[in-house]
């Protein structure tokens, strides 16, 4: 690299242009003095192999762990590969560019494909599923809800079909996440004003069982069209411009469909596929996810299900500012079951949470409303 002298004190705006000639990177730099224009020439760099570009994004523990459990692999095959010390096998190349983050992908995938010239980017990658849910299947969830206990039997059915469902819709295990949406229930003869993520599982980026986390949703998710609108909804990239359907995005999620859960034409939520790549839910997928979704409603009592004229979904904060009205809900559960305890009404432990859920709605309702305002005034 060229090193330049330029005069002390002389204003400079420097742009740089980029171009490859015969895979060594070139760029420009333009140095424009006030008041008149100097072209001041180049600096080369040879084009970073996939190896140091995988070397420096598992520099950081957390970031090779994630990847390592992606890949499937030991963290120390990482730096082996990153080493040149061992090569991938062909069945961990796919998955090592799935797993690769969106910011470093396309440099990555571009390097990548020096070694491997027939490599296909994660999101042209056509990951062909059986469009049918096996018969045997059916009869396993028939068999569930008939022999399952009342007091077990919501969530024997929602974990034997999340777990059929996300090992159908993701074999190959690159990347999605099945969540399942309820509405919350209002008090008798309120509208439904929210939902709520009340179960789940996960292929890595997402935890196995990411139902331990839960979340409000409303009129400004994904989630929230398909349940007013009653039918299935997507959006295929989060950066598409003036996407179709509103859409609450968490991290790693880069497409995503929702699928009402029906009965008799009245609805009590939905289920969720988010996928850790753009383009990857295909018609085949939406086909399944709608056949695992009317499954998934064998699970709801009938008082679960509400008229559209019912719902009234309001807007819900991001799940950011939502975790610090879950922190102490346990004790308030716990709180409000002492109350019944001791001369109070008595309450079921799930009616418990059901009255603590509907009080974190509201205090969620009313944060909205505060930064809305806030917002507002400054406009």
């Amino acid at each position: 690299m060229r090193i330049m002298n330029v005069p002390r004190g002389l204003q400079l705006q420097i742009y740089e242009k980029h171009a490859t000639i015969d895979n060594t990177l070139i760029v420009i730099v333009d140095i424009i003095q006030l008041g008149g224009k100097r072209q001041y020439m180049e600096r080369e760099q040879p084009q970073r192999t996939w190896q140091a570009l995988l070397a420096d994004l598992i520099d950081n523990s957390r970031e090779r762990q994630r990847i390592a459990q992606q890949v499937r692999v030991r963290p120390i095959t990482l730096q082996r590969w990153a080493n040149l010390t061992s090569r991938p096998r062909d069945e961990h190349i796919d998955r090592l560019l799935s797993a690769i983050s969106r910011e470093s992908y396309q440099e990555f995938f571009q390097a990548l494909k020096k070694d491997y010239p027939t490599l296909i980017p994660a999101h042209q990658q056509i990951h062909k599923i059986s469009p049918e849910i096996p018969a045997e299947f059916y009869d396993r969830v028939l068999s569930a809800c008939a022999m399952t206990s009342p007091f077990l039997y919501f969530q024997t059915i929602c974990e034997l079909i999340l777990q059929q469902a996300i090992e159908h819709l993701d074999p190959d295990r690159c990347g999605m996440a099945i969540n399942l949406v309820s509405c919350v229930k209002p008090l008798l003869g309120g509208k439904v004003r929210s939902l709520r993520e009340i179960a789940g599982m996960g292929t890595p980026p997402w935890s196995r069982n990411i139902g331990q986390h839960t979340s409000f949703l409303g009129a400004e998710s994904l989630c929230g069209a398909a349940v007013v609108q009653c039918r299935i909804v997507s959006i295929q990239d989060r950066n598409e411009p003036n996407p179709i359907f509103p859409a609450h995005w968490v991290t790693n999620e880069q497409s995503a469909v929702a699928y009402p859960l029906l009965r008799q034409t009245r609805v009590a939520g939905c289920l969720l596929v988010s996928s850790a790549h753009p383009y990857t839910l295909t018609e085949i997928h939406c086909e399944v996810i709608k056949r695992y979704a009317n499954l998934l409603a064998l699970a709801f009592a009938p008082a679960d299900f509400f008229d559209t004229q019912e719902i009234w979904l309001q807007l819900m904060p991001p799940y950011e500012e939502q975790i610090l009205y879950f922190q102490n809900f346990r004790q308030r559960v716990n709180e409000r079951m002492w109350v019944g305890a001791n001369g109070g009404p008595l309450l079921t432990y799930q009616d418990a949470q059901e009255s603590i859920w509907l009080e974190v709605e509201e205090e969620l309702l009313q944060h909205q409303a505060t930064q809305q305002a806030r917002v507002d005034q400054y406009r």
